[in-house]
């Protein structure tokens, strides 16, 4: 599979000279990262696309069972890559006061750490 690299200059696999992704390892992190960072709706004729992260952390009642499961589904569902090599996802919660939370997800690809997400810092 091909994707555009779309890597941020921050990015620490950046590649300046690198237009086109050929590495199935690379394009499936990509459309991991494109998923996660996706609010549902916001993808025109596929409303269901995206995970809306901050909204699920910042619900009444903060399940990381269901939040990990939202992520995944959305995983299996939108990456073709991911019905080849296996994703897993690992959140935790970090109690940060009494009415806040933050969490933190990992991205596994065929059990080795990939990349993780903190969500709810500033």
């Amino acid at each position: 599979m091909r994707e555009f690299n779309n890597r941020d200059e921050s990015d620490p696999t950046y590649k300046p000279d690198t237009f086109e992704i050929v590495d199935d390892e690379e394009a499936l992190i990509y459309q991991i990262k494109m998923t996660l960072g996706t609010d549902n709706g916001e993808v025109l004729g596929e409303p269901e696309f995206g995970c809306s992260l901050e909204g699920l952390l910042f619900t009444s009642e903060f399940y990381m069972v269901g939040f990990s499961q939202v992520v995944s589904d959305q995983i299996s569902k939108f990456s073709e890559l991911a019905q080849v090599y296996p994703v897993s996802v690992d959140m935790k919660q970090i109690p940060i006061s009494t009415y806040r939370s933050a969490a933190v997800i990992d991205v596994a690809i065929q059990g080795k750490s990939k990349f993780g997400i903190l969500l709810g810092e500033d």
